[in-house]
């Protein structure tokens, strides 16, 4: 799977079209879904599911949409319109068609940057980063409303409406019915890269909205070490070196297991006064509140199990804590120095 084949084609700037969609007659057409609405919803696995009535697609590292050439709104039914004008202008030269799919920000490194979409139109077009709208589900076109149909003709009906346009701005998500395939998306080079892991749909599904929808994602997992550098009541708070030498939090661990949770309670050791901590650091900016945890004399290092979300020296998604490594101590992570990025 070539990154910039895939979903990096060659940007297309794409006419503007406003009210109504319209066919080539300039009749005026009702569109069977008004955005936004409630959208399919995945559900954590472990595994990737298998057997034939599953088919798969990579998940890429960007933000859920659906969008219309009326407009942009995320899962939460925010209005995106005005942030991605590029990408409902570009939907509208598809004519009138309801689209499922994820905003992604492209560099010219060869890798998505979902920190990127953060930005205005204006500072992505200086900082050389193109959006794009990569599609996995067509929801309407024309006047159907294609939802109730199963998930492998509304993806027969996206590609054929894809590959007779211009795609520019607008790609489909890469997808196989083959789970062998789909594993290596689960690779830790995709995940550099920004493919985060695999969505499994059921081949015969109808489009329902939240988790009905028998959607299955699983994340691209790899384990790495960092120190500990205070408690929660339930979780630890974990720190990264930086170049100068210091500690850095870079994200809070899942609810500690009991069985280590009891084997921390004799390691760890209290330093200093309780210290709040922004909820950035552990979550997505604006969905979490910030943390009061209990500094620790910084002595331990400890095994977590992560994906590919690292931006601004923290784990965008909070880490599983695996084991505690006795082997090793602070000082071992020292050329480590993520905490910089």
């Amino acid at each position: 799977m070539d990154t910039r084949g895939t979903w990096s084609a060659t940007a297309t700037r794409a006419g503007h079209c406003t009210g109504a969609a319209r066919l080539s007659s300039n009749i005026e057409v009702a569109m069977p879904l008004q955005l936004p609405i409630d959208l399919a919803e995945t559900r954590a696995v472990d595994h990737v599911p298998t057997g034939d009535d599953w088919s798969y697609e990579a998940k890429l590292d960007g933000w859920r949409g659906a969008v219309s050439s009326r407009g942009l709104w995320s899962r939460a039914r925010r209005a995106l319109t005005s942030r991605f004008p590029e990408i409902v202008a570009a939907v509208a030269e598809l004519g009138d068609a309801v689209l499922d799919g994820e905003i992604v920000a492209f560099r010219d490194t060869g890798r998505l940057d979902f920190s990127a979409l953060q930005n205005s139109p204006q500072h992505r077009k200086q900082a050389g980063v193109t959006v794009y709208y990569v599609a996995f589900d067509l929801l309407a076109h024309h006047d159907v409303d294609l939802r109730p149909q199963p998930y492998h003709r509304r993806r027969d009906a996206l590609n054929e409406l894809l590959s007779t346009s211009h795609q520019g701005l607008v790609q489909p998500v890469p997808a196989t019915p083959e789970r062998s395939e789909a594993l290596t998306w689960l690779d830790p080079t995709w995940a550099a890269v920004g493919v985060e892991g695999v969505v499994a749909k059921p081949r015969n599904a109808a489009y329902l909205a939240g988790r009905r929808s028998g959607w299955r994602k699983t994340r691209t997992i790899t384990t790495t070490e960092a120190a500990v550098l205070g408690v929660t009541a339930t979780s630890l708070v974990l720190g990264l070196p930086t170049r100068s030498g210091r500690w850095r939090p870079a994200g809070i661990t899942q609810p500690l297991p009991h069985n280590l949770a009891t084997e921390l309670t004799s390691r760890l050791h209290a330093s200093g006064s309780p210290t709040q901590l922004p909820g950035t650091v552990a979550g997505l900016p604006g969905q979490a509140d910030d943390v009061w945890y209990q500094p620790t004399v910084i002595d331990t290092v400890v095994e977590i199990a992560v994906d590919g979300a690292f931006e601004f020296g923290r784990w965008r998604h909070r880490p599983q804590l695996i084991r505690v490594r006795g082997d090793l101590v602070p000082d071992d992570l020292g050329a480590h120095a993520r905490g910089e990025r």
